[in-house]
């Protein structure tokens, strides 16, 4: 079975593929298939300015690469279902606030077009499923990703001084995401109830 997790990020979302065994939902004998981000880094306001780009403008142009990169991987890979992180609210800014609407209509909208099945997973419930602690850091995350998956290959950094260092941002969106499908296989195993979207 082909699933799709996702880091439902406005800044650098992450999104990757893993295929499992639907009948056992064995994560240990499960493949990451591909890991990916997309980036979709806002406009300063002297470019904005310079480029004649308006607030909305940039937004939609940001809003239109994820909409793409979903597209993109969803149509490669057919996964059966994604399991999707939404960010909740907490945000500590209007324009924080403002990413986590886009970002979260984005997902859901997208993945209802493209007739995926989606899983809507909360960050508290990400936390626990993966590492069984709520107040987690995202290291504690990503040692519980890569206790599963051990051979990925991270986006490294592109700097020539650091190339061989993980690229930190990527790192913590993949694993965000990696993470959606461990708390998933729990979540089913224990047949709890998942919050699902179903496409008609």
């Amino acid at each position: 079975m082909i699933l799709l997790g996702a880091d439902a990020g406005f800044l650098r979302p992450g999104l990757v593929i893993v295929d499992i065994d639907e009948s056992t939902l064995d994560l240990e004998t499960s493949t990451v298939l591909e890991v990916m981000t997309i980036e979709t880094e806002r406009m300063d306001k002297k470019s904005r300015k310079l480029q004649d780009v308006s607030v909305a403008e940039d937004d939609a142009s940001r809003i239109k690469k994820i909409v793409v990169g979903i597209e993109d991987i969803v149509t490669r890979h057919r996964p059966k279902l994604a399991i999707v992180e939404l960010p909740i609210s907490g945000a500590k800014s209007s324009v924080a606030a403002k990413g986590m609407a886009f970002a979260s209509a984005t997902f859901v909208s997208t993945l209802y077009c493209l007739k995926v099945d989606t899983v809507l997973i909360s960050p508290y419930d990400n936390k626990i499923g993966s590492t069984g602690n709520v107040k987690a850091e995202k290291e504690e995350v990503i040692a519980a990703v890569v206790s599963i998956w051990p051979d990925i290959s991270w986006p490294l950094m592109r700097s020539k001084s650091r190339a061989k260092e993980p690229d930190n941002g990527k790192l913590e969106a993949l694993s965000d995401a990696l993470s959606t499908i461990i708390t998933y296989v729990k979540l089913r195993k224990k047949n709890a109830k998942l919050v699902l979207v179903k496409h008609e």
